[in-house]
């Protein structure tokens, strides 16, 4: 099964940016929701708004660390094997390129270089 875990109302219509981990929390950091989808290899039985806690099981009971991960509430469950359920969750990466202006056409065009290989289909850019 998987399930979001978070606070507040999960919107399907939004677009959400991957991260690989967590923001930090507390009064510098940035306000707002994070949201997490987790994918577990047997179903879990849980319902919605309950307390999700993640912890590390593994790590040395005697060492000076917080074996806490994570916590928050099951917004949505879903089942993992339903690919058009995972489907509707939108999720982006954000990508940068670098390149620099090999010639100004016009005030509207100019000729790049360096962006793209020569075997790149650059039409799903345009």
């Amino acid at each position: 099964g998987a399930a979001a875990a978070a606070g507040g109302s999960f919107d399907y219509g939004r677009e959400y940016r991957a991260a690989d981990e967590l923001l930090p929390t507390g009064p510098d950091a940035p306000a707002g929701t994070q949201w997490g989808l987790l994918l577990f290899e047997k179903a879990v039985t849980a319902p919605a708004n309950s307390l999700l806690i993640g912890s590390v099981l593994d790590a040395d009971m005697h060492a000076n660390s917080c074996r806490l991960v994570f916590s928050g509430r099951i917004a949505q469950t879903l089942d993992g094997e339903d690919k058009a359920a995972l489907a509707r969750i939108r999720v982006y990466k954000q990508k940068h390129k670098v390149g620099g202006v090999k010639r100004v056409v016009d005030e509207h065009t100019v000729i790049g270089k360096d962006l793209f290989k020569k075997e790149t289909d650059i039409s799903k850019f345009l």
